[in-house]
């Protein structure tokens, strides 16, 4: 610790000195680290709020579809040895509504990303204007 100058995960011993000059956090809020005793020891606490909006979005993305096409249970029953195909067909997506809560980076890019299956988005977020929404072709509810 006191060769570093800066700390990329959880929390540092401030207590041991040296040189960390920064605490950095990859994604929103800095709820994780303790500030006061960064600030205590004149240690800069940062965080990158975009960072990870597109890898998280195509993560939810990869979940609709999985859980669509019931891959968590088919997974579960090959690994019991059975494979009851009838059961894990799924549906397609195509057509479908998608109703996503929360405007922000993340839901924008799913949204965007589910558009390309053919989806259908409708969004609620009391901060997004109509226009924005309208924008990249999401219905705003009120």
């Amino acid at each position: 610790m006191a060769e570093r100058e800066f700390y990329l995960r959880g929390n540092p011993p401030y207590s041991e000195g040296g040189r960390l000059k920064l605490v950095g956090r990859a994604g929103t809020g800095v709820d994780n680290i303790d500030v006061e005793a960064a600030t205590q020891y004149d240690v800069l606490v940062m965080n990158t709020p975009q960072a990870n909006s597109r890898s998280a979005a195509e993560l939810t993305c990869i979940l609709i579809l999985c859980l669509t096409r019931h891959v968590p249970h088919a997974y579960a029953s090959m690994k019991a040895g059975k494979w009851t195909r009838k059961e894990f067909t799924g549906e397609e997506i195509f057509g479908q509504t998608l109703a996503v809560i929360g405007l922000g980076r993340i839901g924008t890019e799913v949204a965007v990303r589910m558009q390309a299956f053919g989806m259908r988005v409708i969004g609620y977020d009391p901060i997004i204007k109509k226009e924005a929404a309208e924008a990249k072709n999401i219905e705003l509810l009120p």
